[in-house]
């Protein structure tokens, strides 16, 4: 009996790869099109063989990075986790409101650049094959939006969070993403200002866990990433639902790269912290998912 079990469940594994595969392939179809609409002259094969070297080792090409790259006037990269982006409800989904959240402060996130226009069979994609153990495609779209996301050495970046203190040490932005952007600017030999918009009351805990791991981490004990974290309170609107745009501040001016500042309210409102009134903090929207299932990244 256990051999049939075994049996069984290997039968289910090799059913489940297939059926990743051939979704794979659909999205390394979507993505190709899309390419072209940016690059008719592109050479069709050899964009298709790009793509889909990337979606199964990572394999990184001229290719992918325009699909990452947006207006050259935006150097406001954000990072996102804890929001569960595939959530098949409309009324629910948070990528619209995530996307209108980084528009407002006059920056991007991994559901701004080109590649998102495919988001649907991004989506369809993930879900095929994200529970099959050897996926780790996750890793490489984190290491691909970061390492454009830096590339002109933003001053400011963002992150939009929605996790506890927990289930963030497990996040794609804490394993991956977090360290990538401490390498790039430990190399520059300057910190940068993270802005963290968090729906959670535990900006100190978070705070504590980047600087203790960065400082671990680097020879010289320093951290290259000063957190800025903004706990932010939405407003429910007519519907009942939260909505991204009550976080948005209405004192506010605009730095010379055009990110959206508030100079009158530092709201990090953990109990463990102290306000600190002179200090600049970022604004801008945010989307509370109402306790549902949200995608661990």
């Amino acid at each position: 009996m256990p051999i049939l079990r075994t049996t069984s469940r290997t039968a289910a594994s090799a059913t489940n790869r297939l059926y990743c595969d051939g979704i794979q392939k659909q999205f390394m179809w979507a993505l190709a099109k899309h390419y072209y609409k940016i690059d008719p002259t592109a050479d069709k094969l050899d964009v298709q063989k790009k793509v889909r070297d990337w979606l199964r080792y990572g394999t990184p090409s001229t290719y992918i990075d325009k699909l990452f790259t947006v207006d050259t006037k935006k150097n406001f990269p954000i990072w996102w986790a804890g929001f569960y982006v595939e959530d098949p409800d409309g009324k629910t989904n948070p990528v619209e409101n995530m996307k209108q959240a980084a528009t407002i402060v006059n920056g991007y996130s991994s559901l701004n650049v080109p590649l998102s226009n495919e988001f649907k069979s991004q989506t369809k994609f993930w879900k095929a094959c994200s529970k099959i153990k050897a996926f780790t495609w996750g890793d490489y779209l984190s290491r691909s939006y970061t390492y454009i996301a830096l590339r002109h050495n933003p001053k400011h970046i963002g992150l939009f969070l929605n996790k506890n203190t927990t289930a963030f040490v497990t996040s794609f932005f804490f394993k991956t993403e977090l360290k990538l952007i401490n390498e790039h600017y430990k190399k520059l030999g300057e910190p940068v200002q993270m802005h963290i918009f968090n729906l959670q009351d535990n900006c100190q805990e978070i705070k504590d866990i980047i600087d203790e791991t960065l400082q671990s981490i680097n020879n010289d004990k320093k951290s290259y990433i000063t957190i800025i974290c903004q706990l932010c309170k939405p407003a429910q609107d007519s519907t009942g639902n939260i909505t991204l745009s009550s976080c948005v501040q209405q004192r506010s001016t605009r730095t010379n790269n055009g990110v959206l500042i508030n100079r009158n309210m530092n709201r990090n409102t953990n109990k463990k912290t102290t306000t600190n009134n002179n200090s600049l903090t970022m604004t801008t929207t945010m989307n509370s998912i109402g306790g549902r299932r949200t995608r661990k990244r």
